[in-house]
């Protein structure tokens, strides 16, 4: 993709969104004062008839036309203008993501239930500034499901390269996002505009009245308002035709409650969904019609189809059917609605819809989950047009990040390192840049270690810099680009313990929630390659019981093919290089001491730390610390 400026493009889109905000602003305000003028000037005209001027009331038909002229121009204003706000507001959302203020503006946790996930908390992929708020773009429940599930489970590298160039072929399309998002209405609630698990439970639910009874109920509605039509037909006609009217409006008010008890509960289902019908009907539709040529694009169009059916129409007719249900609530037209059973006819029509349409409905959220997914991630993608994608290759277990930075920070803020890791010997990178520089030699690389043990002093970016590893896996592994020079890795599974805590209600200390953690990754590294990703390794114990049940948790790793980094405070933990010769290496974050304020660099260097920084950090806060050797 050709390097463009995102910020400049959003900008100028947002602009001229504005611009046609505030035209059909004008334009609403002077339709309102003209309509006023109008409605004011018909007034006056029937009050000059009532006191009989004696002109012809056929003046009344000009004042009429022209404010029902006004009212159906207004309403198309109205329209263009609900349209400008929600595209222009689409580019406020994104510039908020180019500038870092996006925090707290989108979507942060789709609901699902993620304190079990081997990384999902430790990673912080959900929750306020998290990478799926920074992702998701998604309009519906579906995508933003579909999104989440793909960063909680890593997905094989044949479905990664489809990603990738379903992504890359959508990145530019932004008269399309800018499109879905319009037709969608809104996006901070999906799930509330449209929320799609609801729609596929009712779809699939089979609780109606089967087939044979349904068809019996149709029959005996269709005799019902046969009998209401001919008693009114005959009112005039025979001496007892007002009681054969009665008698069938009653007979029809009996079937019409027989009726309503076996159709309400399938309404009552359909009820939270029916606001969002159309809207979902409108996405689909766009999505039928944009050509594409990635194969897993058209996977997602073909799967919009079933039986000869689009889902947009299929869609669009259930909108319908509850659309004209909802006008037999009308005051004025109720009475003759419910008096020819409409309510059950359009309510046996839904079920028909449910019947034959419903088994089709999940297949076609998932589709739209997977399209909007690929959206959010070719929105990410050209939103950072220098992040490229990553190269997976196959063999032993590895990971090689040149110039790996954390993809939630800020280019000014953001410090990248190299790192890599491998169980045993591979290729030197073609690219040497990035924050290590010369770390080890070129020759050395060839001998990648399959662990790195990171010391350094607080906030020197131990954690920082697991959680970049980690949060570059998860997007790798979901298709989208990662913030990097270059990255080549094999499929991954991730393990960490970053945001280990105890708990009161289940009894267990946070050393304890530790080592059932450690001893989880563990069992996961028997079952595939894993990348695990331990901050502060058994920081609850005291320093031998650290050492060596540090040394006995690497080590199980380590005979399990896994690669990792494991950070510490403890300097005593650096041994376990030299009691794991070739696989285990030290590198480490440093600290200065400028003006009595600490500064790091948070670039990687080789070797142990030379010095910890709690007694500056406890003198800067005040606290009054005698020097070392007083």
């Amino acid at each position: 993709m050709s390097h463009h400026d995102p910020e400049r493009i959003y900008r100028e889109r947002y602009q001229a969104r504005d611009a046609e905000v505030r035209k059909a602003e004008g334009r609403s305000g002077r339709l309102a004062d003209l309509r006023l003028l109008v409605g004011g000037g018909g007034l006056l005209l029937g009050a000059l008839l009532l006191a009989g001027l004696g002109f012809s009331g056929w003046w009344l038909t000009l004042p009429v036309a022209v404010f029902i002229g006004l009212v159906v121009v207004h309403r198309r204003v109205e329209g263009s203008r609900q349209r400008a706000r929600l595209a222009r507001d689409h580019y406020e959302q994104g510039l908020h993501r180019l500038d870092h203020t996006w925090p707290g503006t989108g979507l942060q946790h789709p609901g699902f239930p993620l304190d079990e996930h081997p990384y999902a908390i430790d990673l912080d992929l959900f929750g306020r500034g998290s990478l799926f708020e920074r992702l998701c773009t998604a309009t519906t429940e579906a995508g933003a499901d579909r999104l989440a599930e793909w960063l909680l489970e890593p997905a094989p590298p044949n479905e990664i390269a489809r990603r990738q160039a379903a992504v890359t072929e959508l990145a530019s399309r932004l008269a399309l996002r800018e499109e879905l998002a319009v037709r969608a209405g809104t996006r901070t609630d999906p799930a509330a505009a449209i929320p799609s698990t609801r729609l596929r439970r009712w779809a699939t639910a089979g609780d109606g009245p089967g087939r044979s009874h349904r068809q019996r109920l149709r029959l005996g509605a269709v005799v019902a308002t046969a009998l209401v039509v001919g008693g009114l037909f005959v009112w005039d006609r025979l001496t007892l035709g007002p009681l054969l009217f009665w008698t069938a409006a009653l007979l029809a008010w009996g079937f019409y409650v027989l009726a309503s008890r076996r159709t309400q509960p399938m309404l009552r289902e359909l009820e939270p969904v029916r606001q969002g019908l159309r809207a979902l009907a409108a996405l689909v539709a766009r999505i039928e019609e944009e050509p594409v040529t990635a194969p897993r694009l058209r996977t997602v169009q073909s799967a919009l189809v079933a039986d000869g059916r689009t889902a947009s129409r299929a869609v669009a007719r259930l909108d319908r059917l509850c659309t004209w249900l909802d006008s037999t609530r009308n005051m004025l037209f109720a009475p003759f609605a419910y008096l020819l059973l409409l309510p059950i006819h359009l309510a046996l029509s839904i079920e028909r819809w449910q019947e034959i349409c419903g088994p089709s409905v999940p297949a076609w959220l998932d589709a739209l989950g997977d399209w909007e997914a690929l959206m959010a991630l070719a929105s990410y993608h050209w939103e950072n047009p220098h992040d490229p994608f990553p190269e997976f290759v196959s063999g032993l277990p590895r990971f090689e990040g040149v110039g790996l930075g954390h993809p939630l920070l800020a280019d000014d803020v953001s410090v990248p390192n190299d790192v890599r890791l491998a169980t045993g010997p591979t290729d030197p990178p073609d690219v040497v840049s990035g924050g290590v520089h010369g770390i080890v030699s070129r020759k050395e690389r060839t001998n990648a270690t399959a662990c790195w043990l990171v010391s350094g002093s607080n906030m020197s970016g131990k954690s920082t810099l697991l959680r970049t590893v980690g949060t570059n896996v998860v997007l790798a592994q979901a298709g989208a680009p990662v913030r990097a020079h270059r990255l080549q890795l094999t499929p991954l599974r991730i393990g960490a313990t970053l945001r280990i805590e105890d708990s009161l209600l289940d009894g267990r200390s946070r050393f304890y929630a530790e080592i059932a953690r450690l001893h989880r990754i563990t069992e996961l590294a028997g079952e595939g390659p894993l990348l695990f990703l331990l901050d502060e390794i058994l920081h609850g114990t005291n320093s031998h019981d650290r050492r060596i049940g540090s040394w006995v948790v690497v080590r199980g790793l380590l005979e399990r093919g896994a690669i990792g980094l494991v950070t510490t405070h403890d300097l005593a933990l650096a041994d376990i290089e030299h009691d794991l010769p070739g696989q285990v290496t030290n590198v480490h974050f440093e600290d200065r001491l400028e003006g009595g304020e600490l500064c790091f660099d948070y670039r990687l260097r080789p070797g142990v730390v030379g010095r910890g920084n709690a007694l500056d950090l406890m003198r800067g806060l005040g606290f009054t610390v005698p020097d070392e050797g007083a």
